[in-house]
């Protein structure tokens, strides 16, 4: 085998796209804070930090150890239209079968997760781990359009696109209400 520049389009838009979408997330990473930063006291931004970084665990536990074995086995079927289809509503169902039962489960243990492991002192923080938690149920199904995506080989713009969009309409309505 050799290097080759063959299917350098395919590559380039790859690689265009996952860099946009790096981008993307990197700004999506702190563009909530940011706009928090300026609309609530250093407390609040504090106590919102806390409990998205600790919402986002279980998600990046599951999906980011999910992302490989998704992507060979749409790879492997993306030749037959019905076997792929087949595959990616298997695997939708099974990462929303996962990821909603946890979201909504972690939504409603969060006193308790947050005194065991966070201690009394940020119990503060419990409503909005709670919406933290749900939030992170429209990035899954990003998560698994990206996926697909890629699999079809067709370059997809970033899930952090969505992620940017439901982080932001949910936070900013919040800081603003209180």
């Amino acid at each position: 085998p050799r290097i080759t520049l063959v299917h350098w389009q395919l590559f380039h838009g790859y690689v265009g796209w996952n860099i946009a979408g790096q981008s993307l997330s990197a700004l999506n990473w702190q563009a909530d804070r940011l706009v928090l930063g300026r609309m609530v006291s250093h407390g609040a931004l504090g106590l919102y930090t806390t409990a998205r970084e600790f919402a986002a665990i279980t998600y990046k536990a599951l999906f980011e150890t999910l992302q490989r074995p998704l992507y060979s086995a749409l790879a492997a079927a993306s030749r037959d239209p019905a076997r792929l289809k087949a595959v990616y509503a298997n695997a939708v169902t099974a990462a929303l079968s996962f990821m909603l039962p946890i979201a909504i489960g972690q939504a409603l243990v969060t006193p308790e997760l947050v005194y065991l492991f966070l201690g009394e002192r940020w119990i503060g923080a419990v409503p909005l781990l709670q919406i933290c938690s749900l939030t992170l149920i429209p990035g899954s199904s990003a998560v698994m359009v990206g996926i697909i995506m890629i699999a079809r080989n067709f370059t997809p713009p970033s899930d952090s696109i969505v992620a940017a969009v439901t982080n932001l309409a949910v936070i900013v309505p919040a800081a603003a209400v209180g």
